[in-house]
């Protein structure tokens, strides 16, 4: 569970950050204007992906972009699998 202190109705709010339900992956192209909630927008073409945006899982509504060129740092790996995709955050450091 996570808070966030919601200042203009001078209030706190909780969610559960936990949910079971999966992201779905989508491989575009292009960002998107509006970003979809529990959706990873995996960018590139070819096979060859940049980064990955999505919605902060938070919500504050917030887009979040992490690089997955392999040649840059830091750098994220995007991992699908049945049960949901993983993003990780590579070990390897570029001089």
């Amino acid at each position: 569970m996570t808070e966030r202190a919601d200042a203009a109705r001078g209030r706190r709010e909780t969610r559960d950050v936990s949910d079971p339900d999966p992201y779905e992956v989508l491989r575009v192209e292009e960002e998107p204007d509006h970003l979809r909630p529990r959706a990873l927008y995996a960018i590139g073409e070819n096979g060859n992906l940049w980064h990955v945006t999505f919605v902060c899982p938070c919500g504050c509504a917030e887009s979040i972009s992490l690089n997955l060129l392999p040649d840059d740092s830091p750098r994220w790996t995007l991992h699908e699998q049945p049960e949901g995709p993983t993003l990780e955050l590579a070990n390897r450091r570029v001089p």
